[in-house]
């Protein structure tokens, strides 16, 4: 699995969702069962770890985690793929 992967799961189980329904094709709502909430603190987990501002129009289109993992790998900045 890729860094950016890992990162969100470790988000993830922050957020209190289990470890074991963590995959890559998983919707955030509808399989993990986050709530608006937790997508909002999920998104801005993401922002602070990768220095990204994530536009709102595009945060209706980040609805897997595979979804938010190739978002990271086209937006991050070419430090952060470095590091």
């Amino acid at each position: 699995m890729s860094p950016y992967y890992e990162k969100i799961k470790s988000i993830l189980v922050g957020l209190k969702v289990a470890e074991d329904t963590i995959r890559p094709e998983a919707d955030l709502i509808n399989d993990l069962g986050l709530s608006s909430v937790d997508v909002v603190d999920l998104i801005f987990s993401i922002e602070a770890a990768y220095d990204l501002k994530i536009p709102e129009e595009e945060i209706h289109n980040l609805l897997t985690i595979k979804d938010l993992e190739a978002y990271i790998k086209n937006n991050v900045s070419l430090y952060h793929r470095e590091h």
